[in-house]
């Protein structure tokens, strides 16, 4: 009982990341990178226990050969292989892990099924999140090449809505295609602005 209260000590988790974020001078998209590793990694692990502990829950006090685990099922039948100790089963219960979060669905048991199940809706959510995090990052790589690009696409709608003849059009957009370096100065200049 006294060891559940170390568990008290998550409740500083913000505090230190928050610490973290002052002293890293990481950019967001490494942070980024970074935390969905973290949470990959955690997932997986914490899935690879779950089905381990199905596993042990099923066999209660029977040998592992006795039970009608997935885990026994991948050891005995699939991998030809024995029980030969804890980091083994580890690995197979990983292996189970990455499959499930990978949308595939793997069990023989009930509290198998339960947990390949949520295994199957917390993939899809987490592989969302990251899609969505990644495509934006990538989107705003260059904020400064961003509003240029912007630019020109604005000026060609406006120079199409208004007509412009054909030449004007034409020293409008080798104007704005030699001035991409000033926007990446005014960009810089606005920033150190921002700063000051």
């Amino acid at each position: 009982l006294i060891r559940l209260f170390k568990l008290l000590r998550v409740a500083k988790a913000p505090r230190l990341l928050a610490n973290i974020q002052v002293i890293a001078t990481m950019s967001y998209k490494q942070k980024c990178v970074w935390k969905y590793l973290l949470v990959l990694c955690s997932m997986l692990h914490l899935m690879a226990c779950a089905i381990r502990m199905a596993h042990d829950f099923q066999r209660g006090t029977k040998t592992h050969y006795e039970t009608n685990s997935y885990l026994r099922w991948r050891v005995l039948e699939s991998r030809r292989s024995s029980f030969r100790g804890n980091g083994a089963l580890y690995v197979d219960s990983l292996d189970w892990a990455v499959s499930v979060m990978l949308g595939n669905s793997a069990y023989r048991t009930t509290a198998e099924g339960i947990i390949s199940i949520l295994g199957n809706l917390f993939g899809v959510m987490f592989v969302a999140f990251l899609f969505g995090d990644l495509t934006n990052i990538l989107c705003n790589l260059d904020p400064a090449a961003n509003e240029f690009k912007q630019t020109v696409d604005n000026l060609n709608r406006f120079a199409y809505e208004q007509q412009f003849p054909k030449e004007v059009r034409s020293a409008l957009h080798e104007y704005l295609q030699q001035s991409e370096g000033l926007f990446r100065s005014k960009f810089h200049h606005s920033l150190l602005n921002q700063l000051s």
